[in-house]
């Protein structure tokens, strides 16, 4: 299922432009003016809407809703995989493949960037 941005393009339509104000006598103020507020959503119109199409829709909406959740969640478990792959199991310092890759890293960096560098490692096999 496929789900597009349900925002019309070019931000707010059907927007008036604005008018002078004119002077109102009495009898135009006291007259009852009708309301002509339309409610749509998705772009179906409410008079369109029949109880079966409503049900359709809110399950769809429900359904996105949720897969907006476990899109996040699975986000943040990403990160936090990506984190551990790089941390040392024992101690919270980077592991042997962070230090390697942070290593050549700094090394292939060219020398545009004046800067010193040092590096001490050290293994144990024990």
């Amino acid at each position: 299922m496929k789900v597009g941005d349900t925002r019309r393009p070019g931000g707010v339509s059907n927007v008036a432009p604005a008018r002078t104000a004119t002077k109102v006598t009495q009898t135009e103020a006291a007259a009852p003016q009708a309301v002509a507020d339309v409610t749509s959503v998705l772009g179906i119109a409410e008079a369109e809407f029949s109880p079966k199409v409503r049900a359709a829709i809110m399950a769809l909406m429900a359904e996105v809703e949720k897969l907006r959740r476990e899109l996040e969640q699975s986000k943040r478990r990403i990160s936090y995989l990506e984190e551990l792959a790089d941390q040392d199991t024992l101690a919270p310092i980077p592991n042997r493949r962070a230090f390697v890759r942070e290593l050549s890293r700094m090394v292939s960096t060219p020398n545009v960037i004046k800067r010193r560098a040092a590096c001490c490692f050290s293994t144990s096999t024990d």
